[in-house]
């Protein structure tokens, strides 16, 4: 069986699409130099992307929006949470921002950190036409928006949670809390 690094390499030298989000695209660069998070130092990543990562004290938050030039210039926005700043050495960036470039590609490999980015309906329709398009195959998106298809799904929840939940125990526990004689179960604490 070969290890998650192997398949990963020959997927992208067979052309493959290969997608890292976040730590994912972190691990398909050349380097990362983390001091912070797992205090593991300097590791090679996979060099599958011709980028570096340095891991910083200060954590990195936001609600990016932009653009995707690599991929028809699609609107696209989504949520950065990370430590680690990645330096693109080459390749193309995957999005335009008001901060500057995001991420990168470099053939059939694209790494983002941005989180959330295929909520983007635009976005998500364009990047998976061309997934199609480079494994050769025919592909149609649908029409639904995703925040439609995602409030549906909570819809759905809700409907079945107030079908099936005892509601009025559910509101007792959150109002008095859950009962003090209830036996408790401590994992990987010495009592």
């Amino acid at each position: 069986m070969l290890f998650r690094s192997e398949a990963l390499r020959r997927r992208a030298t067979r052309g493959a699409p290969t997608l890292g989000i976040c730590g994912g695209y972190q691990i398909l660069g050349r380097r990362i130099t983390d001091h912070v998070e797992s205090g593991a130092g300097e590791v090679e990543g996979l060099g599958l992307l011709p980028v570096e990562t340095v891991f910083e004290r200060e954590k990195v938050l936001g609600r990016p929006r932009g653009r995707a030039p690599s991929f028809g210039g699609a609107p696209v926005s989504g949520y950065e949470i990370h430590h680690g700043r990645v330096r693109r050495l080459d390749g193309e960036p995957v999005f335009e921002a008001e901060g500057g470039e995001e991420g990168c590609r470099a053939g059939a490999v694209v790494g983002t950190s941005w989180h959330g980015v295929f909520e983007s309906d635009g976005f998500r329709r364009t990047f998976l036409r061309w997934v199609a398009a480079e494994r050769g195959r025919r592909w149609l998106p649908g029409t639904e928006p995703f925040a439609e298809a995602r409030q549906a799904r909570l819809d759905l929840l809700g409907e079945l949670i107030a079908r099936h939940v005892d509601l009025p125990a559910l509101e007792r526990l959150i109002e008095e809390g859950a009962p003090t004689d209830l036996p408790r179960v401590w994992v990987g604490v010495a009592v």
